[in-house]
């Protein structure tokens, strides 16, 4: 056998390794490389507070039980708190409440070893980012904007399906990271601006009407004089994704795009309604403009009670935002009676069984037994409640339309908040089983849409579309805690979530890998949607047992979408206002 032989040095060194693999406590005192990483595992809101919003932070379940509030510049600590469990549906976390810390300035949490990322407290806490979306539609415009990202572009929008013949449908504004234009979607740019501005005043006006006025002559020129809209311009009309690409801009060649010319969905019908008619009324310092507006609401009204028969409770919902909307702007009474008459026949569609603990949501419509469940319109069916009984708070009878808030806020919507540390509003209910085997009663609920599903995307939308409806509700039901609720939609957008990144690009300090531009847009086209701070993603999905999976990089999760942005912005602005 041959030996081996180890010089001096080489014989230290394995002596002293023996040595510190049989005593690792002796050496590690000396020997421990100091840690290179901070502990951030305290989650909050990024962009921080407005000094009277409820303030929570969340960490994941440990032993230690105690945060206290410190000031950046001064070191200060300014509140300590105790940490209490919670409930445990996404996971075992405990949550801490600083909402008596008010004074403005910028802070951190610390817990044990972990700490949060800097946060501020301040009344115009939103200010940078409700002008950072703003940005984001300047960029996305379509047609020959000097403000869009690829500008010009599509000036050729576009050639009808029906007749084959060129109709002008430029301008407007791309929907996601792609150059698509589905009305469907982007129609709710239109909706957050102009909620946005009705609710907080005219702080950004000049921009709001620049912005408005380019998208709306998108949506004047999807209008068809039978009254209804369209319903896009480069989506998918015979394959996906054959309209989705750039052109060369010239009217008559090979690539001019697509004009899909039936109808839009009917809620896109009703959100036309109600936009056009808040338009006329936001343009009445251009009595032309804003006419010609009334006559395009008016238009598509009159299309939709004549053509529309089958209504889902999202249809009844927006069905209600649209008379609301034409009444203000006509002050004819048809318009109110419509409200109610719509109203009423989505009441019939709500869950009262009161022999179950889980109750007061909706069918999706009179026809079978599934559950309303809405991902990228919000929840029009609360907000619209809401706004009836705020618009007519002295009419006889609004008895029935608050019970219907009270049951869905308590019976639903808070019953499922209560059993997450984060307060997270649930996606839906079902009748049968679902992955999660979360179930109350008799009925099973998800939080996240089922990924196994041929079309899912993450819940930013329905969540904040649904805090949108609970923030209301808090003033309505004189109840603080629904307050509560709809302020943490918005921390979990914002960075209180399992994974502790904002879902809004440009805004707090943790993000997302967005997705990736040049796979998504493979065989599609080039170049790439770049990334535009004030784009807020798809949102945190679910996973098949209905647990928060990021899917970090899919355009499931990751990619920019308008319904998003759009309720995101307009909860900032509910907020703000509350």
């Amino acid at each position: 056998m041959k030996k081996f032989a180890f010089n001096p040095l080489t014989r230290i060194v394995i002596v002293c390794s023996m040595l510190i693999a049989l005593f690792p406590d002796v050496y590690s005192q000396s020997e421990k490389a100091p840690e290179k990483n901070l502990d951030m595992s305290v989650m909050i809101n990024q962009a921080g507070y407005l000094p009277d919003a409820p303030k929570y932070c969340v960490v994941k379940e440990s032993s230690v039980r105690d945060f206290e509030v410190l000031n950046v510049v001064s070191g200060e600590t300014v509140f300590k708190g105790t940490l209490t469990p919670a409930g445990n549906d996404l996971g075992n976390y405990m949550t801490g409440v600083f909402t008596s810390v008010k004074q403005p300035g910028t802070y951190f949490i610390r817990s044990g070893k972990g700490r949060s990322f800097p946060f501020r407290i301040s009344r115009q806490v939103y200010d940078e980012p409700e002008q950072l979306i703003l940005s984001y539609f300047s960029k996305q415009r379509c047609g020959n904007s000097t403000t869009g990202y690829l500008s010009p572009c599509h000036l050729d929008d576009g050639v009808r399906l029906d007749n084959k013949k060129h109709q002008d449908v430029s301008g407007g504004w791309h929907d996601a990271s792609d150059v698509r234009k589905w009305v469907d979607a982007t129609i709710f740019a239109m909706v957050g601006m102009l909620r946005m501005t009705e609710t907080i005043g005219d702080r950004y006006n000049d921009r709001v009407t620049e912005e408005l006025l380019w998208g709306n002559r998108y949506f004047l020129n999807m209008q068809e004089p039978e009254g209804y809209v369209m319903s896009h311009v480069g989506g998918d009309v015979f394959k996906h994704a054959d309209s989705n690409r750039w052109t060369d801009t010239e009217i008559g060649t090979d690539d001019d795009r697509i004009i899909q010319t039936k109808p839009a969905e009917n809620v896109t019908q009703y959100m036309f309604v109600a936009v056009e008619a808040e338009m006329s009324r936001f343009m009445k310092k251009d009595p032309a403009y804003s006419r010609k507006c009334l006559d395009a609401s008016v238009n598509c009204f009159d299309w939709c009670v004549k053509t529309v028969k089958e209504y889902t409770a999202t249809a009844y919902g927006s069905a209600v935002i649209a008379g609301i909307e034409l009444y203000k702007a006509t002050g004819d009474t048809k318009y109110r009676d419509f409200v109610f008459a719509m109203a009423d026949k989505m009441l019939l569609l709500q869950v009262t069984n009161q022999a179950e603990p889980l109750s007061g949501f909706f069918k999706a419509s009179e026809k079978g037994d599934g559950f309303c469940q809405e991902i990228y319109v919000g929840d029009l069916t609360l907000i619209g409640l809401c706004k009836l009984i705020e618009t007519f708070p002295q009419h006889t009878g609004n008895e029935k339309y608050v019970e219907a808030v009270k049951r869905y806020c308590y019976q639903y919507v808070r019953f499922i908040s209560d059993k997450n540390a984060f307060a997270l509003v649930p996606y839906g209910v079902y009748p049968d089983r679902q992955g999660g085997d979360r179930k109350i009663g008799k009925y099973w609920y998800r939080y996240y849409m089922n990924p196994d599903q041929e079309w899912w995307v993450g819940i930013n939308s329905n969540i904040a579309g649904k805090a949108i409806g609970l923030s209301a509700a808090s003033r309505i039901l004189n109840d603080p805690a629904l307050a509560v609720i709809a302020q943490r939609q918005l921390d979990w957008i914002l960075g209180a979530n399992p994974f502790g990144v904002s879902t809004m690009m440009g805004v707090g300090y943790s993000h997302p890998d967005i997705i990736p531009l040049a796979f998504v847009n493979k065989g599609e086209f080039r170049p790439a949607t770049p990334h535009i701070p004030g784009a807020v993603l798809n949102g945190i999905g679910g996973d098949r047992n209905d647990m928060p999976d990021l899917f970090p990089g899919s355009w499931q999760t990751c990619e920019y979408w308008t319904p998003m942005i759009c309720y995101t912005l307009w909860l900032m602005a509910e907020l703000s206002a509350n």
